[in-house]
């Protein structure tokens, strides 16, 4: 009970998972912080349901993303004193960089509850401050860069895959596992490359070589809170991007000054 009414402070401490989104406003989305949204929350005891059968459902279920909160939680007791929490979200109302500011509240709220203390909901949030931001930004300004930065593009870089007409290969999927990711770390940091540049350089490389191309766009997503917006590193809310990044392939280059480039033009 103690956890599901931390989860509960939780949602009404921080406005991102209060909001709702609309479309019916000038055909524009509008996103929309309820003053109140009611955090479902299932408490599940053991008997019939596995912690296994519990998390499919959550993966299964879906979101109205009209109505708030875009977010349930799974209260599963998977020992005399245990429980697992399954906290199931849609990703337009959290990325990563959030995510332990949110568990930061609950734990907060937990350990409060256990001591009879009262609650203190976390200083007040910066959304409205991050959405004025937004708005004063100079979107003319915006398009002009990537237009001088994508001149000469007019239909998007061809997918990975076989060309002229051949059948589709079956699909397939790869999982980096854990064990490879320190070296990945420690060699690209001894090469001046972040881990993300050498994905993206490995991405567009793939890119252009199923496609005979020597200039190439992909996609790349970041995370970075605009510095300008007073209190946004302790904020909780969806602050990424999806940019488009264009890559030249030299192939008198040396690789990691080829990387390096890639680097730079994603900073």
């Amino acid at each position: 009970e103690r956890l599901a009414d931390a989860w509960r402070f939780a949602v009404a401490s921080h406005a991102a998972l209060r909001t709702e989104f609309s479309w019916e406003a000038g055909g524009r989305p509008v996103q929309v912080v309820r003053r109140e949204a009611d955090l479902p929350v299932a408490v599940h005891e053991g008997g019939g349901d596995s912690l296994d059968d519990v998390m499919r459902r959550a993966r299964a279920g879906g979101f109205d993303v009209a109505h708030a909160p875009l977010a349930r939680v799974d209260l599963v007791r998977t020992g005399t004193r245990r429980v697992t929490c399954i906290f199931t979200h849609h990703h337009l109302l959290l990325d990563g960089w959030s995510l332990p500011f949110v568990l930061e509240t609950v734990f907060g709220a937990v350990e409060a509850l256990a001591a009879g203390r009262p609650l203190h909901a976390p200083a007040p949030e910066v959304m409205g401050r991050y959405a004025e931001w937004l708005s004063e930004r100079n979107d003319e300004a915006d398009a002009a860069f990537f237009r001088a930065r994508l001149a000469g593009f007019d239909t998007p870089s061809p997918a990975p895959g076989p060309a002229g007409g051949r059948p589709d290969p079956p699909e397939r999927s790869g999982v980096l596992l854990a064990p490879a990711i320190p070296g990945l770390r420690s060699r690209a940091g001894a090469l001046g490359l972040t881990p993300g540049s050498v994905v993206q350089a490995a991405l567009a490389f793939v890119v252009a070589g199923s496609s005979d191309l020597r200039d190439v766009v992909i996609g790349t997503t970041s995370s970075g809170p605009p510095a300008e917006v007073a209190g946004i590193e302790t904020a909780v809310g969806l602050f990424i991007n999806t940019l488009p990044l264009r890559v030249g392939i030299d192939p008198r280059a040396r690789c990691r000054d080829w990387m390096l480039g890639v680097q730079r033009a994603s900073a």
